[in-house]
């Protein structure tokens, strides 16, 4: 019975509890939009009048939507303010397409813009607006050289939220697993949400890992074998998904990473150097990015050789205090890796 219960609980209870924590924190912790929002992506081709370049006095951009679900509130567009404050006021208009007045329209100072990121245009809940096409402009009132905000190119450029309160959704049974399902597609169209997703999948990966493929935990086998640093490169490759295609900065998702870094620290015993040296990475990354007018992956990048820098400060200091001993270090790693590759070129 005891054994039945032990299997019962590594090969059921387990990994169904860290799969349902990745459900939890994908669904709540992944956007940071309400849980009660359901958005939907859109890129140029939405546009039909679109300048990236700075947006100069009268000069405006717009755009047109079909709307895919009731209840349109928020009209979220992502601009680029070049890193500094801009003097310049512009005005958002929308209509459903075919319509002579506007629906909604106002003035917006723009030195509240954040740099490549969403500014929210709300308006009135359109509770009808499933199946109808929206269309919206923005206008620059006194933008001028060096002075002025731009639509950012990074994708998607804007979103349409589609607010459902308490009530709506607790009106029926049905409504519900509804919301959910609707919940969840629209979310796996934003590729922040697929990147954050996965990070928060990575607890149940590593415990399969840990489990079934290194040993029944033991992660210390044998040298150069190419399984002892499967969790790392697990890891490593999650960290360039998320430099190369993250735009949006969610601290939950940096927190996760957080904890298993240090998770793996204490599993491989890695010593600071380690942290020192995916720093230098990241570092010689930014410059190669900047070359190739990458500035949003660049700086994703920047951030984690401040990230990598503290925790290997942090591990120096502790390593100093406690002195520690038969900890792994750059120039053993390095060679245990370079040493599995010559084999497999060898084979």
């Amino acid at each position: 019975m005891k054994i039945s219960f032990n299997r019962f609980l590594i090969f059921g209870i387990i990994p169904l509890l860290l799969l349902f924590l990745w459900f939890i924190l994908s669904l709540f912790f992944t956007s940071k939009y309400s849980f009660s929002v359901i958005t939907s992506a859109y890129n140029e081709s939405s546009f039909t009048s679109l300048k990236t370049s700075e947006l100069l006095a009268k000069q405006k951009v717009s755009a047109q939507f079909l709307a895919k679900e009731n209840n349109l509130g928020i009209v979220s567009v992502r601009f680029k303010t070049y890193s500094r404050i801009n003097d310049d006021t512009v005005i958002f208009k929308l209509k459903e397409l075919g319509k002579k007045d506007w629906f909604y329209q106002q003035s917006y100072k723009v030195d509240q813009f954040q740099d490549n990121d969403y500014f929210t245009f709300g308006f009135p809940i359109i509770s009808n607006s499933k199946g109808k096409t929206f269309y919206f402009e923005i206008e620059s009132t006194k933008g001028k050289k060096n002075d002025a905000v731009s639509i950012s190119t990074t994708s998607p450029i804007f979103i349409a939220q589609y607010q459902f309160t308490k009530q709506q959704l607790l009106a029926s049974k049905a409504m519900i697993p509804v919301f959910l399902i609707k919940k969840i597609f629209y979310s796996f169209s934003d590729i922040n949400f697929v990147v954050s997703s996965l990070v928060y999948l990575l607890p149940f990966i590593f415990y399969i890992l840990l489990r079934f493929s290194l040993n029944n935990w033991n992660i210390s086998i044998e040298k150069n074998n190419r399984k002892k640093y499967m969790l790392f490169y697990v890891y490593f490759i999650v960290i360039l998904i998320l430099v190369f295609f993250m735009n949006v900065t969610n601290n939950y998702v940096f927190l996760m990473l957080i904890g298993l870094w240090i998770t793996l620290i204490t599993i491989y015993r890695f010593d600071s150097s380690i942290s020192y040296l995916l720093a230098l990475f990241f570092l010689l990354l930014c410059p190669v990015l900047l070359i190739l007018n990458q500035e949003t992956i660049a700086e994703n990048s920047a951030i984690w050789v401040y990230f990598f820098l503290v925790i290997g400060t942090i591990e120096a200091i502790v390593e100093n205090k406690r002195n520690l001993h038969n900890m792994t270090s750059y120039d053993v790693f390095l060679k245990e890796n370079i040493t599995v590759n010559r084999n497999k070129k060898t084979k």
